[in-house]
């Protein structure tokens, strides 16, 4: 028996927000979100996620995406996809090296995201009966 995959989107920019859920819902996967870093950490401590899709740039907030992938991977089982409007190979390497999974470039193509969390989230642990 499967169970929808819990993800949770934070990001700044609510159109991107609402893009995710509008992506991600049909296919089967129950979308929460933060729009700061901060309140998403503290949301991904709170409630169980298989995985988290973490922008990197926060306009009102001097805290980077990039600082907290660490953070969420270590509280997200299937990990962390950082997504960024500004990515360069360099910032793709260091998110990889700080833990994130996946590396996806906006505006977020559908099938990518679909398929990468899909993928991501076949990695949680077996949920406890």
């Amino acid at each position: 028996m499967s169970r929808k995959t819990k993800v949770l989107v934070v990001d700044d920019n609510s159109e991107d927000i609402e893009l995710a859920s509008r992506i991600l819902t049909p296919a089967g996967c129950e979308v929460s979100c933060a729009n700061d870093a901060r309140a998403g950490l503290e949301l991904a401590g709170r409630q169980r996620f298989d995985v988290v899709i973490l922008d990197n740039r926060f306009v009102n907030s001097p805290v980077v995406g990039i600082a907290l992938v660490s953070e969420f991977a270590a509280q997200v089982p299937g990990g962390v996809i950082m997504v960024t409007a500004f990515g360069d190979e360099d910032l793709e390497k260091d998110a990889r090296m700080l833990g994130a999974s996946a590396f996806l470039l906006k505006p977020l193509d559908a099938e990518k995201l679909v398929k990468t969390v899909a993928e991501l989230a076949a990695r949680r642990p077996a949920a406890s009966s």
